[in-house]
């Protein structure tokens, strides 16, 4: 019987040094997932070996696009196994898609590693991000794959304290040995973490969904096109429908996701992460139309510029600039049956914004409601992300 041992690390970014470090050889082949932590690729040249990339795609480019949607090519991941493949390395949820693998992915990659006789190295850090229907499936956990499989998780993502820096790799002892002689080589102790209920790592998910649901109804409305994550805390979005909106002719990067984040700050005052850096040279340009999109602090000044840089014109059904010659519009015409204007308003800022008011005319008298009828209410006592989440999908 195999013995499990884990280990904890300073995060899980050691975690992945060490299983790597620990096992691929100078001129073994790893095969790796595009899009992809950046670090993979440094960690593996530092051993000697050969990254192999393979790169999820979209298999729909119009309606609804969820993260489901971005699938691997079955035929070209077999055709990357051979006699030189040592490792595979699977991130689900996944960063920066948010896809969840399904069961019959997951046992797709596992007939393959088994076949071949190859490593898992599983990256597990959002496990409990995960939005229902979907469900986290271990790919340790399917038949026979627990001898070959190494875990990677993470106090800072699971307990919403990054600054820990406290991760921890699991498997089978005889695995996890040689990451044991590289850690103990690298890093004398770091802190452990205390046990929490199980009902706080599934409470996360819940706290997130109204975040992700927002920010998603939010790039819609500003022209982007988001992949709906499954799992994670980041969104993908197609920005190419805002080209024109974006002066990006004073960015000389060489990458069109480069450019279009660094103008999109500037002009919106809105970060944006370029995903061509969690692709490999030769593929990058498979992440140049997108722009990643972070919900798990989904703040107020953030919400608040992005909807002041570009409200939806409802009426013409495109995205418009909010400029200093007055608002962006805001359609009122299908709340025509409120007898006051500010009332009118508010059902449809919320609506059309996702931010609550309050119409003013209920503190007035029947004969003195029109004086507030050009007005709206905000409350700051407690200006929280909250507030944001209200009415999501209106």
């Amino acid at each position: 019987m195999l013995t499990l041992l884990s280990l904890s690390q300073i995060n899980s970014l050691e975690s992945s040094f060490l299983a790597i470090l620990g096992h691929v050889e100078e001129g073994d082949e790893v095969i790796v997932i595009e899009p992809f932590f950046d670090c993979y690729n440094f960690m593996i040249k530092m051993t000697g070996g050969v990254a192999k990339f393979i790169a999820l795609k979209p298999n729909k480019t119009s309606g609804v696009i969820s993260s489901a949607d971005w699938v691997l090519d079955e035929a070209e991941l077999t055709s990357l196994f051979g006699p030189k493949t040592k490792m595979l390395i699977l991130n689900t949820p996944h960063n920066p898609l948010g896809k969840v693998f399904d069961r019959r992915e997951l046992e797709f990659i596992a007939n393959l590693c088994k076949k071949h006789n190859v490593l898992c190295l599983s990256d597990e850090v959002y496990e409990w991000m995960v939005y229902e229907p979907h469900k986290h499936i271990r790919i340790a956990t399917l038949p026979d794959m627990w001898e070959r499989t190494i875990t990677i998780g993470s106090a800072g993502k699971t307990f919403s304290v990054t600054g820990w820096k406290i991760g921890w790799a699991y498997g089978p002892a005889n695995l996890m040995r040689n990451l044991q002689v590289v850690h103990q080589n690298c890093v004398y102790t770091c802190c452990t973490p205390v046990q929490t209920p199980e009902c706080y790592m599934s409470s996360l998910a819940r706290e997130l969904l109204p975040k992700r649901d927002f920010l998603v109804n939010l790039l819609k409305n500003n022209g982007f096109k988001p992949t709906i994550p499954d799992g994670g805390y980041f969104v993908v979005a197609d920005w190419t429908a805002l080209a024109n909106k974006v002066d990006m002719s004073g960015e000389t990067d060489k990458y069109k996701d480069l450019r279009f984040t660094k103008a999109f700050a500037k002009q919106a005052s809105v970060m944006a992460i370029p995903p061509s850096v969690f692709y490999s040279d030769e593929h990058k340009n498979l992440g140049e139309n997108y722009a990643r999109f972070c919900f798990i602090k989904v703040r107020e000044r953030q919400c608040g510029l992005l909807m002041k840089w570009s409200v939806f014109d409802r009426c013409e059904g495109t995205p418009m600039r909010a400029s200093d010659d007055g608002p962006c519009l805001i359609d009122v015409s299908g709340v025509k049956t409120d007898k006051c204007k500010d009332l009118r308003f508010t059902k449809a800022f919320v609506k059309q914004a996702s931010v609550m008011a309050i119409p003013p005319s209920v503190f007035y008298s029947d004969e003195h409601k029109n004086l507030s009828k050009n007005y709206a209410r905000f409350c700051f006592i407690k200006v929280r992300e909250l507030l944001w989440n209200v009415n999501v999908g209106s």
